[in-house]
C-alpha cells in the first residue's frame, strides 16, 4: 500500500546536493542535511538534467562548491561550481569546465598553495589534470596522469610524500591504485593491483579520503543492487607502494525507502574538508516529489 501511495502522489526527483557541518569528534555519526542546498533549479543558463558528485574547496575566505552538471540539451556532463561565504547561502557562479566529452566527479585539491581538479573523463579513456587560475572559474590542463583504459571516480591521497590515486577501470567492480612522488612524475600501477576484483560494493570510490585519529577512510559507493544506491565507509588498515587492506566499518549512507525527501532514493558521495574542529561536508541524493 505504502509503494502505492507514494506512486501516486510522489514522483522521482533528480539528484541534489546537500551542505551541512559535524564536529570532526562526531565523524561518522552525523546528522544530513534536511534540505539541499543546490539543485537544478538553481541553473537558469542551461537545461539541466541534475546535479550531483559536491567537492568543497576553501578559498581566500570563501567556500566554494564544484559538482557535476548534467546539461539536457547536450546530453553529457560539465563542472560547475557554487560561491558561499557562510556554508548556508550558495550562489550559482556558472560552468568553470567543459570538455567535447562527459565529465563528472571534479576532484579538487590544494598542493602547495595551488588548487588542482581531476575530473572524472571516463569516456576519453583518460585522467587528467587541471590547475585554477586565482578565481578559480578558470582551469587549464596540465597533464595526462593516466590513459588507455575507461577509468572512474580517481582519487587522490596524499600521505607521507606519496601521492595515492585511487581508479575504478571499466566497471564499478574493480579498484586499482596507482603512486607517485609529485603531480608531475609518472604514476606507477600498485604490486596489488586491482586492489578489489568484481565486488561493486566497496571498490568504486564516493568522496575524498580522510583521515582522522590517525585512521584513514574511504568511502565507496555500493553499485551491487543499481548505481550508485548507497554509500560505504571503510578504513584504509594498511597504505604504502606495496601494500594495501582496507576494511569495512558501516553502511555509511543509505537510501531511506520510508521517507519521501530529496535523498531517499540513492545517496551515493561524501566529501569534506576539515575546518577547526568541525568537518564540513557535502553529499548527494535522489529522491522524491510531490506530484501536486
Amino acid at each position: 500500500m505504502h509503494k502505492l501511495l507514494k506512486r501516486i502522489f510522489f514522483r522521482k526527483s533528480a539528484w541534489k546536493i546537500g551542505i551541512s557541518k559535524c564536529k570532526i569528534a562526531d565523524f561518522p555519526s552525523l546528522s544530513l542535511p534536511e534540505y539541499p542546498a543546490i539543485s537544478k533549479a538553481d541553473i537558469v543558463e542551461r537545461e539541466v538534467a541534475f546535479v550531483a558528485d559536491p567537492f568543497l574547496c576553501q578559498h581566500k575566505g570563501l567556500w566554494y562548491c564544484f559538482f557535476e552538471l548534467k546539461d539536457k540539451d547536450k546530453n553529457k556532463g560539465v563542472i560547475a561550481m557554487c560561491q558561499s561565504e557562510d556554508l548556508k547561502n550558495w550562489h550559482y557562479q556558472g560552468v568553470v569546465l567543459e570538455e567535447s566529452y562527459h565529465l563528472s566527479y571534479p576532484f579538487v585539491f590544494t598542493y602547495k598553495d595551488d588548487i588542482y581538479m581531476i575530473p572524472e573523463g571516463g569516456e576519453d579513456n583518460s585522467v587528467k589534470l587541471y590547475k585554477a587560475d586565482d578565481t578559480l572559474k578558470k582551469w587549464h590542463y596540465l597533464r595526462t596522469l593516466l590513459d588507455g583504459e575507461d577509468f572512474r571516480d580517481t582519487t587522490l591521497f596524499i600521505k607521507e610524500g606519496i601521492f595515492y590515486f585511487f581508479t575504478s577501470i571499466n566497471a564499478n567492480d574493480n579498484l586499482h591504485l596507482y603512486t607517485a612522488k609529485s603531480p608531475e612524475d609518472q604514476l606507477v600501477a600498485h604490486p596489488q593491483n586491482p586492489l578489489c576484483e568484481n565486488n561493486s560494493k566497496y571498490s568504486r570510490s564516493g568522496g575524498n579520503i580522510i583521515e582522522i585519529d590517525n585512521k584513514i577512510y574511504r568511502f565507496a559507493q555500493d553499485c551491487s543492487r543499481r548505481y550508485g544506491e548507497k554509500l560505504h565507509l571503510l578504513e584504509i588498515t594498511s597504505l604504502s607502494e606495496k601494500h594495501f587492506s582496507q576494511k569495512h566499518i558501516r553502511t555509511f549512507l543509505a537510501p531511506d525507502i520510508q521517507k519521501e525527501d530529496w535523498k531517499s532514493r540513492k545517496m551515493h558521495h561524501f566529501s569534506s574538508l576539515k575546518h577547526g574542529d568541525s568537518l564540513i561536508f557535502a553529499i548527494d541524493g535522489e529522491g522524491w516529489e510531490s506530484r501536486f
